[in-house]
Parts: C-alpha cells; structure tokens; sequence
C-alpha cells in the first residue's frame, strides 16, 4: 500500500489544480533516487547516491551576496507545514504572497504564489517533511521527520528573485540533526535555528547564517513545536508527558527545564478528592506566544482603579483633563502597562483513573461532574516566571461538547487572537488568547478541507493560510469573512493508495459516534500512530497505550488478555468498549490497512559500546524465544502475574521510547524493569547485576 517517491526537482510555474508540469529537472543537481529501509528511514539506493547527500551535508548554506529572496513577516518566527514570505519581482509590484508547503504525503516541497494562486516550483526530498520555515534572509528549511537531517533551499527565478528564468526551488545544503527532525523556530533577531527531534528527543541550536550546529540539549519525550521568545529561550511543547520544556539558548548549560503543564478539573459539583486531581496532558503538538494590551493604573485620590466612579460621557471625575483644556505644567496622563506576553499550548488534559479509583468504564473514568477524561484545554504560561497560570480545565455541558479540538494539530497567532488548526474536525479555530482557557473562548469557526495540519497568518491580508493535507488543499481565509481562496495542489503520487488515504481519515478522526461515544479519535490515543505514554484503569485492571507504528505486522493475537487473532476484530471490539456503535466492514477493512501499514519510526544513530554485549545477554537469558529477533514475537500469551491472565508477548521495536513497561505500566523506566527482583518475566531477574546496563543498551539500540 506504501509508495515512494525519486528524489529530484520539478521547475515550472503551472496553475494550481492542474498537474505539475515540466517533468524532471536538473535545477539544483537532483536529489538521488530513495528507497524505504528498515525502520522507516529514507536512505539513497546506491554508493552514488549516498554519496550525494554526504555532499549535500557538507556544502555551504549562505546565501550568495546581492541575491533578495521573498522574506518572512516578523512576527511569523515558527515552523509549521505552510509558511509565508512576501517579495518577488513580477507584476504584484515585488509584494506577491508566497506560501511554502511541506507535502509529507509526496515527499516535496512546494512553492505557491497564493496571490496569483500557480505553483511556482516542486522540489522533491530525500524523505518526508514535517515542518518548514522561512529564515529571515529567505531560504527555506524543511525538517525531514524520517530521517536525522533537515533540507535548506532557496527559490530562483526572474518573477521571485528578480535573476534567472524559470522559476524553481534549488537545494543549498542539507544538515545532520538527531533523529526525526520535526518542529523549527528561529530566534528574535534572526541569528539562531532551532530543530527538535521527536525520536532522538533533543533540541538542535543552529547558527542561522552557516548552519553550523552550536548545542544540542537533550529533551523528555516526544517533542514537537518549538518556539523562541525575545529573551532567547526555547520553549518546546510535547505530544506526551504534559510538560513544557525551556532551554537557554546560547548557555554553555546544555540541560532543559520542565514547566509541568498539568491542570485540575473545574466543576462546582465535584467532589474535593477529584478537584485536587492533578490530571495528564497530550497531543502538545504546537504552541504559540500571544500578546495582550494591559491598560493604564493610575489612582486618583488615593482610589484603587476598581474604587474610581464610571466614565462621564467618556471621562471620569478625577481624570486628567481633555487635551484641549489640559494644564500644560500638570503631569502626564499616565502611560498603559507593557503588553503581557503569554505562551499558550493548546492540549488535551487526561484523566486515566487510578486503582484507588475503580470504574466500570474502559480507558479512564466517568465524566468528573461534567469535565470528561479527555478534554481539549490550552494552557496558559507566564514566559517570564516559566510558570503555569491555568489552574482548572472546566466542565462542559452534553452539547458543547460536540465538535471540541481532540487534535489540536498546528496554531498561529496575531496580538491576542489564536488560529488553531483541528485535525479530525477539520476547522480551524479563532481563539481569544486573553481568557485563562483560551479553548473555552471560540471566536470563529473556519470549515476547511481534510486534515488540516498547518496555518500561517498574514498581517497584509488579515487572513489565515492553511494546509489540509488529506485533500491537498491550500486555502486563504479572510478573518473579516470577505471571499477567501481555496486551491487544490494536484500532481506527484501519494505515499498511500485509495486504501490508505480512507483509512487515515477513519484513524484521526473525532466526534464519530461509530468510533467512541466521547468524540475522541483513534489517534487521541495513539498519536500519529504512536502511543500515549498513559496507563489507564479499566474494569479488568490498569492497562497501558502500546505503540502501533511498526509493531503490529506479524505480532498477531492482538490485545493485552483478549487474543484476538485479527486487527479487525480487535478494533470492533475497543469501539464496542469505548461506546462505539461500530464501523461498518468497509471502514474497518480501511482502518486496518492504514494501522497495520503505519510505518517504524526512523532509525537513532544510537552507539553503545556495550550494546553487542547486550545482545549476548538477550540471547544467554532466552529473551528471544518470546520476544524473537528482538522486535517480533512468538504470538503467544503467557502467564506472568498472579491474577491469572495470560499476556500478549509484545514487539521490542522502539521500546526505549515508549515507556511505561508491563501491560499495567508498572515500570516507568527500563531500568526499573531489569533491576526488580520480583520480575517473574524469563530469566530477567536473574541477569547479572553487572549485565543489565549492557542489556538495557541492547534494547534501546532496537
């Protein structure tokens, strides 16, 4: 079902809607032909080709002198799938909008004149986009999730750079970073990039003229968006583990700081022990930093603002007078407060249940007095003091709470207001940033195209940019309601058949009462296919998210206890336990192919020396008789505990990046699981003690 595409560069500017013309060409040398390897990472299908991105790796990425390329508006400091710059030379007077689309689905990148709505150029990667950011000088970086590097280009041509002919898109350089590059922000004053890694969780600093790599601070899991604030620190949210991280950026210090982003329900009917519930975050994909005005404090006669009578006709007893009649010696009116500057990460807040908690309901608890175990909230912190402001995610009502953001996949923003792209409702919502739950303050709602996972915002047009993924579609909305621009970006050939396409849209989508009776989606648990990191209390006991990402083919009976034997028959069975009415044989055929398709993360340049020692010990303790090769099983269930249950033998696969451990999640770390003596698991209790880092290097090598 999988397809994959050349490596190469397609020029020519063509109308968008209409399949991209010119063919192949040589712009900027050509990428290599690319292959899928093992794992899921892109790699060149020949000594010439592998040698061809080395070249790439090592070339100069500055700009050459006196060239102008299109630029990005100040405030637009943040990666996301689309991202706009202003400029050129053609018949819009040097001020077209350009929007930059990272295709994941075709492995390109696209260039597009939104004002004159033609595709200006193509360029196909060395793997799949994530991100892609315009730098202050105008090239172009592209983070390539598959891999452990990042692409910078620059667009060419007489109608955008005012030199050459035919437009295009050439490829500067590529740069290694650890692996899965997924979320770009550079700093205020344009001099440093920042990269984070969602597999080899880490934050890359970047001078932004060379390129050059400066510090790489490791991150908690899972890391997504990124952005910088005018103090020079990073912020990095996380698609699990409800944390904000903080790096300084250019310290000699490379360790992070962690803002815990956990909230506590609201509701006047709960009960005190589930108010003072700190509950879980999840899909953190982005965040963004909102500005609100703050008006003057001024006191008259000793009076608190709040104790000052009402404006008369506009002006208040006790205020400085009228301009036109104001005492030139008296002192000046005083001035508004700075602007409060916020950070805000648009989330879902967890509730999982606990054993102290027993329930009759699968993954987590009832509604806790109106606040359901999933709830869309963004959060709210003061940059400043790195600290928290949001307290409470509040309760809903039955009816508000169809159509919330379970998939809040990208945002921007513009002074207070927020534009947060739902993927899964395909909206995008206009958000009041001033509010202490800005979720709980829609201002709009903008219908758009499948799969929306990225929004930019134009100052000029007063209009947000939005890329929907599954429709390929780029649509331009006027925030005023005034006739926006929709178009469709056709040509290349999708990574997935019919097949798959249907099946993806099944997986991220919410609020179907076919899937769950509380509106969430497949991928509310399994993000991008991943998991959540959560262990959740269910009527047969906790029960930890297992990853599907490359782990299902071959690994068959499905389920912790259940053993079924199909993926369809299992996933009938969670809708069933999640209060689906279920999906009908078409469907669920779809979904299964997707999931069982969705492919291994990219592989870690992981180097442990003692790693090949490990493997020794794996074999000497017969690990691999359950868990065979390492990442496959031996299909079978086994009795580990005293309750009785036979357990599912799971797949090794990636297993240093999905913790918690055991169906129940008992172990929050590899070494908590290696060091338990009570661990009736094979023969791990009784490794070594001087063995078991080397076998835990081996299984974090898988």
């Amino acid at each position: 079902m999988a397809k994959r595409r050349l490596g190469s560069v397609v020029t020519g500017s063509v109308a968008v809607g209409v399949a991209l013309a010119g063919g192949l060409a040589s712009n900027c040398g050509g990428a290599p032909p690319v292959q899928q390897a093992t794992g899921g990472s892109l790699v060149a299908t020949s000594p010439e080709a592998k040698k061809a991105l080395a070249d790439y790796i090592a070339k100069d990425c500055s700009l050459e002198a006196g060239v102008t390329l299109p630029k990005a508006s100040a405030s637009t400091r943040q990666g996301s799938t689309v991202a706009l710059a202003r400029g050129g030379h053609g018949e819009n007077g040097g001020d077209a909008l350009y929007a930059y689309v990272a295709d994941h689905d075709r492995d390109r990148l696209l260039l597009v004149n939104v004002t004159s709505q033609t595709t200006e150029a193509s360029a196909e990667l060395f793997g799949s986009p994530e991100q892609v950011q315009v730098l202050a000088d105008g090239r172009v970086v592209v983070t390539i999730g598959d891999s452990n590097h990042i692409e910078v280009f620059e667009p060419t041509g007489s109608a955008i750079t005012g030199k050459g002919s035919e437009s295009g898109l050439s490829r500067m350089c590529a740069r290694k970073v650890p692996a899965g590059p997924f979320g770009l922000a550079t700093s205020t004053d344009g001099s440093t990039l920042v990269v984070t890694s969602a597999w080899q969780p880490a934050l890359t600093e970047m001078d932004a003229a060379t390129l050059t790599t400066s510090k790489i601070t490791d991150l908690p899991r899972a890391p997504r968006g990124v952005l910088v604030d005018s103090t020079n620190h990073a912020f990095v949210s996380h698609l699990v583990g409800g944390n904000l991280s903080v790096v300084s950026l250019g310290a000699k210090d490379s360790t992070s700081r962690q803002i815990p982003l956990g909230v506590r329900a609201g509701s006047a009917a709960a009960e005190k022990a589930d108010l003072d519930l700190v509950r879980l975050g999840s899909q953190a994909y982005a965040l963004a930093s909102v500005t609100v005005d703050r008006p003057a404090h001024h006191t008259t006669n000793g009076q608190s603002p709040a104790e000052n009578p009402p404006p008369v006709n506009g002006h208040a007893p006790g205020d400085p007078p009228h301009p036109a009649t104001q005492d030139p010696n008296a002192p000046p009116k005083p001035a508004a407060d700075p602007p409060s500057v916020r950070i805000i990460v648009p989330m879902v807040s967890v509730d999982p249940g606990a054993p102290e908690r027993p329930t009759r309901y699968y993954y987590g608890p009832p509604p806790v007095a109106g606040v359901p175990k999933q709830a869309p909230v963004a959060v709210v912190v003061d940059p400043a003091q790195e600290k928290l402001l949001t307290t409470r995610v509040v309760a809903t009502t039955g009816n508000e709470r169809s159509g919330e953001c379970f998939i809040p996949r990208a945002v921007a923003s513009n002074g207070n207001r927020m534009f947060v792209a739902c993927l899964g409702l395909d909206e995008i919502l206009e958000l009041d940033g001033r509010s202490a739950d800005p979720m709980r303050t829609i201002r709009a709602r903008y219908q758009v195209a499948k799969g929306p996972t990225g929004v930019a915002y134009d100052e000029k047009e007063n209009a947000v940019v939005v890329y929907s993924q599954f429709d390929e579609e780029l649509a331009l909305l006027k925030v005023d309601n005034s006739p926006g621009v929709h178009m469709h970006l056709d040509g290349g050939t999708s990574h997935l058949d019919a097949v798959g396409m249907a099946g993806r849209e099944t997986f991220y989508r919410s609020d179907d009462p076919r899937i769950t009776a509380e509106g969430l989606a497949c991928s509310s648990c399994h993000p991008d296919g991943t998991e959540d990191g959560i262990t959740w209390s269910t009527p047969e006991g906790l029960r930890q998210t297992p990853m599907l990402a490359g782990r299902l083919k071959g690994t068959e009976p499905y389920g912790w206890t259940r053993q079924q034997q199909t993926l369809e028959t299992y996933i009938t069975d969670t809708c069933q336990r999640l209060g689906g009415s279920g999906l009908g044989t078409g469907e669920l055929s779809e979904l299964a192919a997707y999931i069982r398709e969705l492919p291994s993360p990219p592989e870690t340049e992981y180097s442990a020396p003692e790693a090949a020692h490990g493997r020794e010990v794996f074999l000497a303790a017969k690990c691999d008789q359950c868990h065979v090769g390492g990442t496959s099983t031996d299909r079978k269930s086994w009795s580990i505990d005293e309750d009785g249950n036979k357990y599912d033998t799971p797949s090794l696969k990636n297993i240093g990046l999905t913790s918690p451990y055991f169906h129940d999640g008992r172990y929050r770390t590899l070494d908590a699981l290696l060091n338990d003596p009570a661990n009736k698991m094979g023969q791990v209790n009784q490794i070594a003690p001087e063995d078991r880092p080397a076998l835990k290097a081996y299984l974090e090598s898988l």
